[in-house]
């Protein structure tokens, strides 16, 4: 069971980055041919993904804290 959720949370985490690494794309393709909508929708989509890196990872700290045994904590 472990070995699905480490792939699932690899998964999840490969999906966000390439989220956020097509948005500098998007920006250079808004302002190559001069459409402000291309960019805002840039901006929007790396601002969205920060955001669930970070969610993604405070949940996942949390989970972990509630799995690991207390004397298991240094």
């Amino acid at each position: 069971m472990i070995e699905f959720l480490l792939g699932a949370s690899a998964f999840v985490l490969l999906t966000v980055a390439a989220r956020l690494f097509s948005a500098p794309s998007l920006l250079l393709l808004g302002a190559a041919i001069g459409a402000v909508a291309v960019v805002d929708l840039a901006r929007i989509l790396a601002l969205l993904a920060a955001f669930a890196a970070q969610a993604f990872v405070k949940v996942g700290r949390r989970s972990w804290a509630e799995h690991v045994e207390p004397e298991d904590r240094s």
